[in-house]
């Protein structure tokens, strides 16, 4: 006999949900889909063995488990390709160290960038992806001639997720497509043979059995030493929570329809045996063909006939048919959503509007500007710090680079408004030479310093030249200004062409910056034009 339902403490307890196709549901079939247990989503490609003979350390979260969740939500996935994107996607500049760096050494490490097997910005941001998406990423390091302790000559990226760390920290083991291969870390004092990861004294071992150096980097977590954790492991539980809810409206929906009614049966009923081919009790067939006749019928009485329990005379039962609110139920899904994607964008400490997410503050104004600042301070120019490490305090020391530092740009075009506003009013208020002002922003477009015109080096008040030290020929000193402005204004407008993460917004901003510099170059005309005459009059005393 199938168990009864009681009313407990007159307690409506849900015994049927009637959908809008008809269809009689059980409540614990609804709860059923609810719930879900967590799926695993991939194996780890080293084995026990590979720990334990081998001795490696076993991260404390699968990588590949962590990778394949950029797959599976959209707010992660666009979070860390921003991230990514942001801390690389703006170029770089060199910096020089010294007041008459070398050219030389410039070029040097111009050749070095150019003659990388993929470009040194792509190979960053996917460096980047990978602590974003597992906590830590691996550079391989590649000397010329595969030297032990020569200059580098390749920097290339190893996903991260192939890659286990030694116990002793000083050598890293790689596995993909079942074969398996060993590094160093990067100036460690002996080798490693590729194939075994034996150890041999430094510079012993032949180029084609010695392992490259290996970059290693870690969001630091307390918990490894060897591994660190990424930034969306505390909001895991909302991309999962986020997963049961799209496979609850998947599932549920596409197999029964909308819940419509919900039936609860109280007291001593027999719910009938089950039929051995649909798997349904009589109560449960009754029900779903009298729904099934008012659906046809609208607005005609329903009568459902509910047996008592064998044996019980007099029992009570009470039937109770109750409308559902979809409405409600979705909203409450829409909320959900909400909640989980907020908590993936506060792991990333990313501003929504950065992933294409625009909300208004309280005072309806947008938060994007307010959150610039912040997310640009705190989330990107630490990230951009280490890869300026990497480059200026191991790479670039090994090909005896002295004069001049590697910075990745970390500028949003606010900043480059900024900047060349500053310049300018330098220039204008001689306080800056054309030259100098190439030399603090001329990297950002690719403009260089003209050595040889001297008109270049002089000083500028109100568009007038104040410098008297040297006869400048008026056909030098006309149009300086506006060739230099000109020049600006073409970077801008590449680097405009060239970016490849721009939104709506910047693009209007850019399209501003472009105009103040257009509008900048009328006024130097202007004073061009009223500098010439005092020009021709020193220039004829000198002669």
């Amino acid at each position: 006999m199938a168990k009864k339902s009681i009313n407990t403490a007159s307690k409506w307890v849900p015994y049927f949900v009637v959908t809008n196709r008809a269809e009689v549901v059980k409540a614990d079939v609804l709860a059923g889909y609810q719930t879900g247990e967590s799926k695993q989503l991939g194996k780890d490609v080293f084995a026990k063995a590979d720990y334990n003979e081998g001795q490696l350390v076993k991260p404390l979260y699968d990588p590949l488990i962590m990778a394949k969740l950029l797959e599976i939500n959209t707010y992660h996935m666009r979070a860390c390709r921003t991230k990514a994107e942001d801390v690389a996607g703006n170029g770089w500049k060199l910096v020089p160290l010294v007041d008459k760096p070398s050219q030389e050494q410039k070029e040097k490490i111009e050749e070095f960038i150019k003659g990388q097997e993929e470009g040194l910005e792509e190979t960053i941001k996917k460096t980047q992806l990978d602590k974003e998406l597992v906590g830590y990423f691996s550079i391989e390091i590649a000397r010329e001639e595969n030297s032990f302790d020569g200059p580098v000559n390749q920097i290339r990226h190893i996903p991260a997720h192939t890659m286990r760390i030694h116990k002793e920290g000083n050598k890293f083991c790689q596995a993909r497509d079942n074969k398996k291969n060993w590094f160093r870390l990067f100036d460690y004092e002996k080798d490693v043979t590729r194939a075994t990861g034996e150890e041999k004294e430094g510079n012993s071992l032949d180029k084609e059995t010695r392992g490259n150096e290996i970059v290693w980097n870690v969001n630091y977590t307390p918990r490894s030493c060897f591994y660190g954790i990424p930034d969306i492991t505390p909001a895991i539980g909302a991309i999962t929570g986020d997963i049961s809810r799209r496979d609850y409206n998947i599932a549920f929906f596409n197999n029964y329809g909308v819940p419509a009614y919900m039936v609860s049966i109280c007291g001593d009923f027999d719910p009938g045996d089950k039929d051995p081919e649909t798997g349904k009790t009589k109560l449960v067939e009754q029900i779903e063909k009298k729904f099934k006749e008012v659906i046809k019928n609208p607005q005609s009485v329903m009568i459902l006939t509910i047996p008592s329990s064998q044996g019980i005379a007099g029992g009570e039962i009470t039937v109770k048919v109750e409308p559902l609110s979809t409405d409600i139920k979705e909203a409450s899904f829409r909320l959900y959503r909400v909640d989980n994607r907020n908590e993936v964008i506060t792991a990333h400490a990313i501003p929504p509007y950065r992933m294409g997410i625009y909300e208004t503050g309280s005072l309806a104004g947008n938060l994007g500007a307010e959150s610039t600042v912040i997310y640009y301070t705190s989330v990107i120019k630490p990230r951009q710090e280490v890869y300026n490490n990497i480059m200026n305090q191991s790479i670039l020391p090994t090909l005896g680079i002295t004069d001049w530092e590697w910075e990745l740009n970390s500028i949003d075009l606010e900043d480059i408004d900024k900047e060349i506003d500053r310049v300018v009013k330098l220039i204008a208020c001689a306080v800056m030479t054309p030259n100098e002002a190439i030399e603090y922003v001329g990297d950002h477009f690719g403009v260089e310093k003209c050595e040889d015109n001297p008109a270049m080096d002089l000083h500028y008040l109100a568009g007038k030249a104040i410098d008297q030290g040297n006869f400048i020929p008026e056909s030098e000193i006309t149009g300086v200004l506006q060739e230099l402005k000109g020049k600006l204004i073409e970077g801008l407008i590449d680097y405009v062409n060239k970016s490849s993460n721009k939104t709506s917004d910047r693009d209007r901003r850019y399209t501003k910056a472009i105009a103040d510099l257009e509008k900048d170059s009328r006024k130097l005309d202007e004073g061009r034009e009223q500098a010439i005459p005092e020009v021709k009059s020193i220039n004829k005393k000198k002669e």
